[in-house]
């Protein structure tokens, strides 16, 4: 990193406390990847920070090479609050296994820039959203983090003849994705086309679980698959999700 460096796009996704006033900063950005930087003094300090330096905050960030170190956090201009406006529980359990994934999968000087449009567009979405919503957005930010990572089978088209599902699938293996009911009609528990349709809307975009419907029991199939794949890919359990397990359960659906 040069000397000076300045973030456009940089999304804060973990604030770790350092002795009495400092930070480490975690910061998302679609050029650089995750980048660590130490913000000194910034729990203290109005000057520089004020209250600006919050999980899910976006803005551009100025950072300073430091001599051996983590590079300093000079400056941070915030440009949107992707923070859910309401305070309820669960969805902020939810908004923070979101930031956790980014921050897990995202790796130094490693441009990622659909990672970064995922985290942002599926912290947009989670604002606002009923409380009988939301365990259909928490399939739909992992199903939309795994797609970002490359570690999701295409859902949109049979993985045997590539073509559409409109005679409805089947998802017997979470690696293979969806064989139409033409090539394996009794390969397992079958999927009508527009449950079909619902999941790959998932995936495109996390607003779509304010308007799709999936069975309980599709949606616990798709989540299976989605825990299986998310297992392969993450290094360790995420600390967030027994929180947000923990607080989906205690909503009425």
């Amino acid at each position: 990193m040069h000397p000076a460096a300045d973030l456009a796009d940089a999304l804060i996704v973990r604030l770790q406390p350092v002795r009495d006033a400092d930070l480490i900063v975690t910061l998302l950005d679609p050029d650089r990847g995750r980048v660590d930087a130490y913000a000194r003094s910034a729990r203290k300090s109005s000057r520089r920070f004020g209250g600006r330096l919050q999980l899910f905050a976006l803005g551009r960030a100025r950072l300073t090479q430091a001599k051996g170190g983590l590079p300093q956090l000079s400056e941070f201009e915030r440009s949107a609050d992707l923070a859910p406006t309401s305070v309820d529980w669960p969805l902020l359990c939810l908004c923070s296994t979101i930031a956790e994934l980014a921050a897990v999968a995202s790796q130094p000087e490693h441009a990622d820039p659909e990672l970064h449009r995922w985290a942002c567009a599926s912290l947009r979405a989670c604002d606002d959203l009923a409380p009988s919503r939301l365990r259909l957005a928490s399939l739909a930010v992992d199903l939309g983090f795994l797609q970002a990572v490359g570690s999701l089978p295409d859902v949109s088209r049979c993985s045997v003849c590539a073509g559409d599902l409109t005679v409805g699938a089947t998802w017997e293996d979470a690696n293979e994705g969806w064989s139409c009911l033409a090539c394996r009609p009794t390969a397992g528990p079958t999927i009508d086309a527009a449950a079909c349709a619902a999941v790959a809307a998932l995936v495109l975009d996390p607003h779509a679980a304010r308007t799709v419907f999936l069975s309980r029991r599709v949606g616990r199939l798709v989540r299976g698959h989605a825990d299986a794949l998310l297992a392969d890919v993450l290094p360790r359990p995420l600390r967030t999700r027994e929180p947000l397990r923990e607080a989906l359960a205690l909503i009425e659906v």
